[in-house]
């Protein structure tokens, strides 16, 4: 992790990442999937390799239901921030979601 936090708060929130429901039917994306999409979402905005992207941990799954969210944890060189994840949409078994990083470390 050799970036701060800083440089991921400059566009404020990533938006239509898009996670594939984990099995037909399945009404949760499993935590670990949750916090590895964030990652590259955040990667893939920025144009920095994953593995220059700060870890990000899911205490739980996310719930495949508009408006769902979950707080996930980004861990920075700064200190721990919070992520709220929120399910905008649900189609053709993929969530769609959008991430807000907290303003202050928890």
């Amino acid at each position: 992790m050799s970036r701060s936090r800083s440089r991921f708060l400059a566009a404020g929130a990533a938006t239509g990442a898009a996670l594939f429901l984990a099995a037909c039917g399945s009404s949760a994306v499993p935590a670990a999937d949750v916090a590895q999409s964030i990652r590259e979402q955040l990667a893939s905005e920025f144009g920095d390799p994953l593995d220059d992207v700060p870890d990000v941990t899911c205490p739980g799954d996310l719930p495949a239901e508009v408006n769902a969210t979950i707080r996930c944890t980004l861990r920075d060189l700064d200190g721990d921030y919070g992520l709220t994840v929120t399910v905008i949409s649900v189609e053709g078994g993929k969530a769609t979601y959008n991430i807000a990083i907290d303003d202050e470390p928890s």
